[in-house]
């Protein structure tokens, strides 16, 4: 739950973050996800908290790349 610390980068409280839609793999060993960024919502900051996979795109590319094996096995 947020609001339980302190930004490491202002200092103030964090009672509340913005969220902003990344990319998230690597580009040597891929995969790319959609993902989210938080970001520390003071407006003098801004400063990325942490980033995290998308878990529902995540999942879905999963159930894509499962399905077209399966049919490359068949074929």
């Amino acid at each position: 739950m947020f609001g339980h610390g302190k930004c490491p980068h202002c200092g103030q409280d964090v009672t509340r973050c913005d969220m902003k839609a990344v990319t998230v793999g690597d580009q040597l060993a891929g995969p790319f996800f959609h993902g989210v960024a938080i970001c520390c919502a003071n407006p003098q900051c801004h400063k990325v908290l942490s980033v995290v996979a998308d878990p529902s795109s995540l999942a879905a590319d999963i159930a894509r790349r499962v399905a077209k094996e399966i049919r490359g096995a068949k074929g």
